[in-house]
């Protein structure tokens, strides 16, 4: 049952990012100033607080193609990021989402049972891949999606504001 979670919220990712033509080029977008942490060579970094991804084929390497000992590495490397909290770490400190509800007992169940997917989630539930900045709300079983183009209304993604016509909803 843990693995048809698991494998539903990736489900749920590669959808979400197939339907809104995710291009596999990648332009960061992001200021020269802003420190990026390579954790996988330059396919997997930490940067504003999120794990970025640079395309959806570094995602789907990493999540289809790793093992377990490659995760574990990726793992151990991103809880060494200083100024990133993962929503594993989130959990643990403090048993409550990031923005101060009780986690559902799904949620509880990800963190405790997949420390991979639960480090690679911020404590907000999102991180980057290729051009889509993406939060993941495991109690409800969905997943937002903003473009990086409208980076301004991450603050909407992190409400989860559905009438902000920039965010897909799935």
């Amino acid at each position: 049952m843990k693995n048809s979670k698991i494998q539903l919220l990736h489900r749920i990712l590669m959808l979400s990012l197939l339907i809104s033509s995710c291009s596999n080029e990648f332009d960061s977008g992001v200021n020269v100033e802003d420190q990026k942490i390579f954790i996988l060579g330059e396919d997997v970094f930490v940067n504003k607080g999120m794990v970025n991804f640079t395309s959806i084929n570094s995602y789907r390497d990493l999540i289809e193609n790793s093992d377990f000992s490659k995760k574990a590495i990726i793992v151990k490397s991103i809880d060494g990021v200083q100024n990133y909290s993962s929503m594993k770490n989130q959990y643990f400190k403090s048993k409550i989402s990031s923005n101060s509800r009780r986690l559902h007992s799904s949620e509880e169940e990800m963190v405790i049972s997949n420390d991979f997917f639960t480090t690679l989630l911020n404590a907000e539930g999102m991180l980057t891949i290729g051009e889509y900045i993406i939060k993941i709300n495991l109690g409800e079983g969905i997943c937002l999606v903003l473009p990086k183009e409208h980076e301004d209304q991450i603050d909407d993604l992190k409400a989860e504001n559905t009438s902000n016509e920039n965010i897909l909803v799935f």
